[in-house]
């Protein structure tokens, strides 16, 4: 022992002190990652471009345009709350394994599996609508 003393005035060795010190958290890392935050970009720009190619021409095929950009852009957000919902379950788990930070996960998982059948009722029941 080499006589150091704790906050009880205890001595406490200096490889115990350096184990509490040294205990590193592990970084989280998933492919659902790339996938929640590149569908969102993916999303506004088939919207944004089914709009412009929409305004060439007259008629009929300029809504069925604006329908399929809207199709692609609800499908490409649905990817997205679900690969959210897929990267807050395993950050959960990796909390659980590993420890850390679990503010926010819970809710989060919860929030984009609700916005992802939210999305999903909003795309049914546009495909399956005759407007």
């Amino acid at each position: 022992m080499d006589g150091t003393m704790d906050d009880t005035g205890e001595p406490q060795s200096s490889t115990a002190s350096q184990s509490e010190e040294a205990s590193p958290s592990i970084p989280f890392h998933h492919t659902s990652d790339r996938y929640r935050k590149a569908a969102p970009l993916a999303a506004v720009l088939v919207a944004v471009s089914a709009f412009f190619l929409s305004m060439v021409g007259d008629g009929e095929p300029n809504y069925d345009v604006m329908q399929m950009g809207a199709y692609g852009c609800c499908s490409l957000l649905n990817v997205a709350f679900i690969s959210q919902a897929i990267y807050q379950r395993n950050l959960m788990q990796h909390h659980a394994m590993y420890g850390g930070e679990k503010t926010g996960s819970k809710p989060g998982y919860i929030a984009a599996v609700l916005l992802a059948f939210f999305g999903m009722a909003i795309l049914l029941g546009n495909l399956f609508s005759n407007y």
